[in-house]
């Protein structure tokens, strides 16, 4: 069983990391450079839009929908840019304005307070 599960992780590539000023223009180069050959992305944002401005923010997610694969979901757990409470329905349309569809919304306590997972617009659920 343990050489079973070694050799099914010897098939993966180690993490390589890039470098990027995401308020910057290069984000959406940057994301394709790291996603490049994959079919399937999930993009995790965990207390990271909470120091981005609003408009850089959601740059990054439209970028973050707008990259080339065949499937793009987002599980996040942070502020979205231009939502002050925690009304599902702003959260759906900040996303929908990037090009996600709310999946699932958890929304909880604290500065990082909207959760949930969303995926690309188009993309099979």
């Amino acid at each position: 069983q343990k050489r079973g599960l070694a050799a099914r992780l010897e098939r993966f590539e180690p993490a390589e990391l890039l470098a990027c000023d995401l308020s910057g223009p290069d984000v959406p180069a940057v994301l394709a450079e790291a996603v490049a050959g994959q079919s399937h992305v999930v993009y995790v944002l965990e207390a990271l839009l909470i120091y981005l401005d609003d408009a850089a923010a959601a740059r990054l997610l439209r970028a973050c929908a707008e990259t080339r694969c065949e499937t793009v979901s987002l599980v996040f757990a942070d502020r979205l840019p231009g939502v002050k409470g925690v009304a599902e329905a702003d959260a759906a349309r900040v996303l929908a304005d990037a090009g996600f569809g709310l999946v699932r919304f958890l929304p909880k306590p604290g500065l990082a307070r909207h959760m949930g997972v969303a995926r690309r617009r188009g993309d099979a659920s």
